[in-house]
């Protein structure tokens, strides 16, 4: 039975890859740094957003990453969520949008 990761890899969406916990030491070290960062007075609420966004994309890039993962360089910046139909394509650093069908 094929777990939903293994299909991903099939499909060229994800790699396995050999890690280490000082690599996912250093994506949570991200994520700690990003959520407090989220929280400085003064930014614009949008700011904030894709401050925390940037948080929980390196969270589940250091889950992946602790499973045996990481997303494949084809499909960096290309998020697909069957479920919900959108598509979140980064254009730069920190930049994001966000597109829905359906």
């Amino acid at each position: 039975m094929s777990t939903t990761l293994d299909v991903w890899v099939s499909s060229g969406s994800l790699q396995r890859h050999a890690t280490g916990p000082q690599e996912v030491a250093e994506l949570l070290a991200i994520v700690e740094r990003d959520l407090a960062e989220s929280q400085t007075a003064g930014l614009s609420s949008d700011w904030q957003l894709t401050i925390a966004y940037n948080a929980a994309l390196q969270a589940a890039k250091a889950a992946l990453a602790a499973a045996g993962y990481r997303v494949s360089a084809a499909r960096r910046g290309i998020i697909i969520d069957s479920s919900s139909r959108c598509a979140t394509r980064s254009r730069h650093r920190r930049r994001t949008s966000i597109s829905c069908s359906g």
